[in-house]
């Protein structure tokens, strides 16, 4: 038995590779090229993980291409396919290690490379075909099967590790801590990809299609964990919608990444739970099939809205970038799902593809507009800081600037981008412009936390001089106080309060920067509706240079209005 057993694996190995000779190459080529790398301190280390991070690629580039050639509709040759990969390969490759691309460019260029060859495997046998339910079917097999690589791989490195742990500590063998990181590039780098490619159907075959829609695990993940989850985190955010548009709430900006993530998750449980379309009897998939996308669409106006805002305040950034970017593909996908009577899925992948080749190539790729938006925040801050005159830099051996322009001139570097910059002297005086030469201006001495605490005991005596007043607790930023007479916003750097309809905004910056360098701890507020004495009890927040954020604490607050 244990023979067959062993007869059937080697099969298996020996069918995957014969079937992907060149993912399994690329494979073992990574493999060994991480293993060597591991413990080593040579000084060509950064070319070579660049090398073996551009060959990995390969793993599943030229799965997508065999795919491709083993799909009967295409009329394009097996040269021409594998021809067009490798030529796309050794571009990735020149790229990486010819142009020295480095740090942020070089992770999420090949991260997002990884992703499209990934979609492209999901349509390669479906590239003519209009057949929904079978390409549902195809990727939810290679689903399942993906889940079951991964949990095989931690079962085996586990045992093996615990093999190892007991020949070292039984044996006195001093076997070494890499020993472990090596078995697990070993086992995720050969065992992982053959596991998984054994699982890709050929197409002249529907094996495992069928059953996948009664395979008990599966319809426990998709109708049961990712339906439901979909729906918590929906109802959560439609409250906080509600929440905001019927109490006037500041917005957190923690929601939009919880929109994002909730999308992700609707879009991904939509595409699984489509094997079970045809099903009549499955009335959970019924509907959500059928209503994700309308009830959904409202809330990427949120998301829009806080993107903006963001935007908005410090120009666009890769996360920002990103953020816009799935906006305008939701919105779009979400037309289509809504107006479109086929609801091709195929849709999704394609249209994922060809976003991602535009976020990282061309003129409206992630580095071209985040470089220019933060250029632009840079030189607008050099010019008010009397550094940029005629669009001419002045040299200085240190530019003094606020923080926002110095964090701008910070992604530019982190897209190796300064010679933006530099091109801007007009005789580059300084050569190998970096970061160092420039500091934000820091006027409060303190650590990046700040607490202050009032130990007065008769600050109370006071209340007899004022019409009301109040203890204000807050422990989270923004956060909104409702009393009897006001209403009272509490934001990073003032306080907002709303009597008779009337908004009285209070700047809390300068007086927070008194409390933490002088200890002032009144402030005192006047207008033609209320005066106003803020004592701080104890609050705590952080700082950004000179710039404070307030972000919980207690103040006392009398009040006196005035009559009309």
């Amino acid at each position: 038995m244990k023979t067959n057993k062993l007869t059937q694996l080697l099969s298996t190995s020996k069918s995957v590779i014969s079937r992907f000779p060149l993912a399994i190459l690329c494979s073992v080529t990574t493999t060994i090229l991480f293993m060597y790398l591991t413990g080593s301190n040579n000084g060509e280390n950064d070319q070579l993980i660049k090398i073996a991070l551009s060959i990995s690629l390969g793993i599943p580039a030229f799965t997508a291409a065999k795919l491709l050639h083993e799909n009967k509709a295409l009329t394009i040759s097996k040269p021409v396919i594998y021809t067009l990969t490798f030529a796309v390969l050794g571009l990735v490759l020149w790229s990486n290690v010819y142009l020295e691309l480095d740090g942020k460019i070089f992770i999420i260029r090949l991260m997002i490379l990884h992703v499209l060859f990934i979609l492209l495997i999901s349509i390669s046998h479906h590239v003519k075909s209009n057949r929904s339910i079978s390409l549902s079917k195809f990727n939810a097999t290679l689903f399942i099967h993906t889940i079951e690589a991964i949990v095989s791989t931690i079962i085996i490195y586990a045992v093996l590790s615990l093999a190892i742990f007991s020949l070292e500590n039984l044996f006195n063998v001093d076997i070494g801590s890499m020993v472990y990181l090596r078995l697990f590039i070993l086992i995720s780098g050969i065992f992982t990809p053959i596991y998984i490619l054994s699982g890709i159907p050929r197409q002249d075959s529907d094996q495992g299609f069928e059953d996948i829609s009664k395979n008990r695990f599966y319809k426990i993940l998709t109708n049961y964990i990712f339906i439901p989850a979909v729906l918590l985190y929906g109802f959560i955010l439609y409250a906080y919608s509600i929440r905001i548009l019927l109490f006037s709430s500041e917005i957190n900006e923690w929601v939009g990444h919880l929109i994002i993530w909730f999308f992700v998750l609707g879009v991904l449980s939509y595409l699984l739970n489509y094997v079970y379309k045809e099903k009549e009897d499955n009335l959970i998939t019924y509907y959500f099939l059928k209503y994700f996308y309308p009830v959904s669409f409202p809330l990427l106006f949120l998301l829009f809205y806080i993107v903006y805002l963001n935007v908005r305040e410090v120009g666009f950034t890769d996360e920002l970038y990103y953020s816009i970017v799935v906006c305008f593909w939701l919105v779009l996908t979400s037309i289509y799902f809504i107006l479109s009577k086929k609801d091709n899925i195929k849709w999704i992948p394609i249209t994922l593809i060809i976003v991602g080749i535009i976020s990282i190539y061309g003129p409206l790729s992630l580095f071209n507009t985040v470089v220019n938006s933060q250029y632009k925040i840079a030189t607008n801050g050099l010019e008010k800081a009397g550094y940029l005159k005629d669009g001419k830099l002045t040299a200085v051996n240190k530019y003094d600037i606020d923080r926002k322009t110095f964090d701008a001139i910070s992604v530019i570097e982190d897209y190796e981008a300064l010679d933006k910059i530099s091109k801007l002297y007009v005789d580059n005086e300084i050569e190998n412009l970096s970061l160092s030469h420039f500091s934000y201006r820091n006027d409060i001495q303190i650590d990046d936390w700040f607490n202050v605490y009032n130990d007065q005991n008769n600050v109370i005596k006071e209340i007899k001089d004022y019409t009301d007043f109040m203890i204000l607790n807050f422990y989270s930023i923004p956060e909104t106080v409702t009393t009897k007479d006001y209403r009272i916003k509490v934001k990073k750097d003032e306080l907002i309060i709303i009597y008779k309809d009337d908004e009285n905004t209070i700047p809390l910056e300068n007086w927070i920067v008194s409390l933490i360098t002088d200890s002032k701890k009144e402030l005192n507020f006047a207008n033609d509706n209320l005066s106003i004495k803020i004592i701080a009890k104890n609050i705590s927040g952080k700082r950004r240079g000179s710039e404070v954020e307030l972000e919980s604490g207690e103040l006392l607050l009398f009040i006196n209005t005035k009559s009309e």
